[in-house]
């Protein structure tokens, strides 16, 4: 329990773009025992903001009447798990640390990074899909009946899309300016490259001015390193959240993990394609540490 008598002490919250491995991370450490596992609680994040027209928030969006609501409902999903540590991922969330940081200043951070090459190819895939209804309904549920206005019409339309069978239009986190990359008629790979570099370059924008503060606090994993090395990096993320190593844990991801998938983007991908995405990703990828 924290200082303040809140139960949510030490969150762990996945930070990571869409399609850069958060969802099987957030899983494998939702199998350890101590932990609680919050899957895109995006509703919770949002609430009081589902008027806003992206996924952007700073300190001063943090209310206290905002950061009570916060604490409050994952204090209450992590009592009634039975378990002491709460973990969570939510996408957008890369576009919001300083809110959060706000809300849960004792927060573990762990980045998981992926080429955004192979985000882009992947979240391509993801958009030739019909929309998910039953996660639409969901959203809804958890969305504040006075929200309503500002959801339902987008959820009626993805629902329609659905129902006739069409493919969605944008998918994932929404930096600002995404609208205008849609209205524009930009090639999908190009809308998917800036989507990948305005949700990712706040996260680094956020951890590199705040180094001090989040010494011991702030993890970064290379997706790629983690599919090649999977028991040395879970034993690393155990230790850096401050979790007892679980030997059931590590066996699952040994058993699970797949290094032949980061390569799909260098068959799939068309040269002109990658063209057209090199101005705007390849800036972005040599800060992490990639080659063109």
């Amino acid at each position: 329990m924290s200082a303040s008598g809140d139960p949510v002490s030490r969150p762990i919250l996945v930070i990571g773009t869409h399609r850069s491995g958060t969802t099987f991370l957030a899983h494998v450490i939702g199998l350890h025992p101590d932990v609680a596992l919050a899957q895109e609680p995006r509703h919770i994040w949002a609430w009081g903001h589902n008027f806003n027209k992206d996924d952007v928030l700073g300190q001063q969006d943090a209310t206290p009447r905002i950061k009570r609501h916060i604490r409050k409902t994952f204090a209450k999903f992590l009592k009634s798990s039975g378990r002491s540590r709460l973990a969570e991922k939510t996408p957008s969330n890369c576009l919001r640390l300083p809110f959060i940081e706000e809300v849960y200043p004792d927060a573990r951070y762990l980045h998981i990074y992926r080429d955004g090459r192979a985000v882009v190819r992947s979240t391509g895939e993801i958009n030739t899909g019909r929309p998910d209804s039953i996660w639409i309904v969901r959203r809804l549920l958890g969305t504040p009946i006075w929200e309503w206005p500002a959801f339902v019409p987008r959820a009626a339309r993805t629902l329609g899309r659905h129902l006739m069978g069409k493919k969605m239009t944008y998918w994932g986190p929404c930096p600002e300016g995404w609208q205008d990359w849609v209205r524009n008629g930009d090639a999908q790979p190009v809308i998917l490259a800036k989507q990948w570099r305005y949700t990712i370059e706040p996260v680094l924008d956020f951890r590199d001015a705040n180094r001090d503060r989040l010494n011991g606090r702030w993890m970064d994993l290379r997706y790629e390193d983690f599919m090649a090395h999977p028991e040395e990096r879970i034993r690393d993320i155990m230790r850096f959240a401050e979790l007892p190593e679980d030997d059931s844990v590590v066996k699952f991801v040994v058993d699970k993990v797949d290094p032949t998938r980061q390569e799909k983007w260098k068959k799939e991908l068309e040269a002109g394609e990658l063209d057209d995405i090199r101005p705007i990703l390849e800036p972005t990828l040599e800060r992490l540490g990639y080659e063109w």
